[in-house]
C-alpha cells in the first residue's frame, strides 16, 4: 500500500519529526478517526521529505508554492507497488492531510501558509459508491447456497449488508462494531468514531 511506503521515509529535520508527531496528537485530541490520526501524519511526512529534497528544513520555511509544487509532484509520482500513477482518491487524502496541517501550523506556530483553494483543490475521481442494482445483486448472491456458502454465511452476509447499507456506515465503522453496540430492544446501533 502507498501509505506503508511513506511510513518508511526517513526525515532529517528534528523540527519536521516533532511537527509530524504533534500533528498526530492534535488530530487525536480533536477526536479524528483513528485511521485519520494514523494516516494524515504519514502524508505530512511525505510533504516534509519532499521539502527536505528541495532544501527546506523547517516548518517556518514552508511557503504556499512549496505546497502547490508538492501536490503537483503527487500528481506525477508513481505508485511504488504498481508503477502506475497515484489515484485521485490517494492524492485527495494527501491534499486533505496537508490542508488540515497548514491550519494546525497556523494555530500553533502562527505560521500562515497563504495557499488558495485552487492550490489545494480536490481532484475529480471516480467515486466508489454502489448503485441500487449492485446492492440488490449482493443481497441475491447471499441467498445462493453451496459448499462454500452455507445458510449461516448467507444470513451473516445479509446482516452485514443491511447494517452497512441501511445505516450508511463506513468500512472502519462497521468493522469496529461489537455485540454490545447492538441494542435490539431499542432498535439502536452505537457507532464509534
Amino acid at each position: 500500500k502507498w501509505i506503508c511506503g511513506m511510513k518508511k521515509l526517513e526525515l532529517q529535520s528534528a523540527g519536521f519529526k516533532a511537527a509530524e508527531q504533534e500533528f498526530g496528537q492534535w488530530l487525536d485530541v480533536l477526536g479524528y478517526a483513528a485511521t485519520t490520526v494514523q494516516s494524515w501524519p504519514v502524508h505530512v511526512r511525505e510533504l516534509f521529505h519532499y521539502l527536505e529534497q528541495h532544501n527546506v528544513g523547517n516548518v517556518l520555511g514552508i511557503k504556499a508554492e512549496h505546497v502547490t509544487e508538492f501536490i503537483e509532484h503527487l500528481q506525477e509520482r508513481k505508485n511504488q507497488r504498481t508503477g502506475a500513477g497515484l489515484s485521485p482518491v490517494s492524492i485527495n487524502k494527501a491534499i486533505a492531510a496537508v490542508s488540515v496541517f497548514t491550519r494546525f501550523l497556523h494555530l500553533y506556530s502562527n505560521h500562515h501558509i497563504d495557499h488558495h483553494a485552487k492550490q489545494l483543490e480536490v481532484l475529480e475521481g471516480e467515486r466508489k459508491i454502489l448503485k441500487v442494482e449492485q446492492i440488490k445483486a449482493l443481497y441475491e448472491a447471499s441467498y445462493q447456497l453451496g459448499r462454500e456458502n452455507p445458510v449461516a454465511f448467507g444470513q451473516r452476509d445479509r446482516a452485514m449488508l443491511s447494517v452497512l447499507y441501511g445505516c450508511g456506515l463506513r468500512k472502519n465503522e462497521a468493522t469496529g462494531l461489537n455485540v454490545e453496540d447492538v441494542q435490539l430492544e431499542r432498535n439502536l446501533l452505537r457507532v464509534k468514531k
